[in-house]
């Protein structure tokens, strides 16, 4: 009895963990490829956490989830009796309640947005998925109290696998967790850039009216400030004066800037937004020009 409670009770637990993991990459998967402009559509670069950290979930939950069910079946097989298991029926009756709160949750979000005016075929593929997941759930455990033919559970236990299968390969084909080390690099080299670039103009130009001719003239004694190099080649990232109030800042770049932005509206100042970072693969260059009314020098 104690055994067969531990095992139900890690099967909830399994449970509700894939299904909530489902449905997040489900819907990641569904803004990044189906972006809806009027919300906060998620880019490539953005939903990465969020679709890797629902992926780990599913790697490991599903196949623990699906081996363990194995074992209570086979477990019923060899003695018919703990098929009427009090513990049996309970914890299967939580694991449909469950399912059913999840269900309610994520349809309450999704009519939220809808009356928000998401009505887009994000909307549409996210209440299909949802009540693809809360149907197949519904089906399979009622059936499994029911003791009802095992061809209808089979079915949609495949139906689940297959599912749960192709979700993953396409959130790893989405994350491309094997490019995720040259992301990191080329977004330290972002980082070496914008503090390149803020030194040039916040401080450089605010205090002498000018750019520099070349980057080794914001070297500061005073702040320690020393321009960054790249990360892995250790060079000097190219710095070009093009007029005099204009410069460009260049970068080898390893991995392409996936996810372009669609966003339509305003970029609030100092946000150092990502819209004016985008670059390909190989070497790219970011031209900026300075507006003296923004940014003012200081008077002497």
């Amino acid at each position: 009895m104690t055994k067969e409670a531990f095992q139900y009770l890690l099967v909830i637990v399994l449970l509700t963990m894939i299904t909530v993991s489902f449905g997040a990459l489900s819907f990641d998967l569904i803004n990044v490829y189906f972006p809806d402009i009027a919300g906060n559509a998620c880019s490539y670069d953005g939903c990465t956490g969020s679709i890797n950290g629902s992926l780990a979930v599913l790697i490991i939950a599903f196949p623990v989830f699906v081996k363990l069910w194995q074992i209570i079946q086979r477990d019923i097989v060899a003695d018919k009796e703990k098929a009427n298991l009090r513990v049996r029926t309970v914890l299967l009756y939580l694991a449909i309640f469950i399912s059913g709160i999840v269900l309610i949750a994520d349809l309450i979000t999704l009519v939220s947005g809808w009356l928000n005016g998401s009505l887009t075929a994000q909307f549409i593929f996210k209440v299909i998925i949802v009540m693809a997941v809360a149907g197949m759930t519904f089906s399979y455990f009622r059936n499994e109290l029911k003791q009802s033919s095992g061809s209808t559970r089979r079915l949609i236990g495949w139906t689940s696998i297959v599912l749960a299968v192709l979700a993953v390969v396409i959130g790893v084909w989405t994350s491309a967790p094997w490019e995720a080390h040259a992301r990191k690099i080329d977004q330290m080299r972002i980082d070496n850039l914008q503090m390149i670039q803020s030194q040039i103009v916040s401080i450089f130009w605010t205090s002498k009216a000018r750019l520099p001719m070349s980057l080794g003239e914001l070297t500061d004694s005073v702040s320690g400030f020393t321009a960054p190099r790249d990360p892995e080649t250790n060079l000097p990232y190219e710095y070009k004066l093009t007029g005099a109030r204009s410069f460009s800042l260049c970068a080898v770049f390893t991995i392409e800037t996936k996810g372009p932005s669609k966003n339509t509206r305003a970029i609030p100042a100092g946000t150092n937004s990502m819209d004016t970072w985008f670059h390909g693969a190989g070497k790219s260059c970011f031209e900026r020009t300075i507006d003296p009314d923004i940014y003012l020098p200081k008077i002497r």
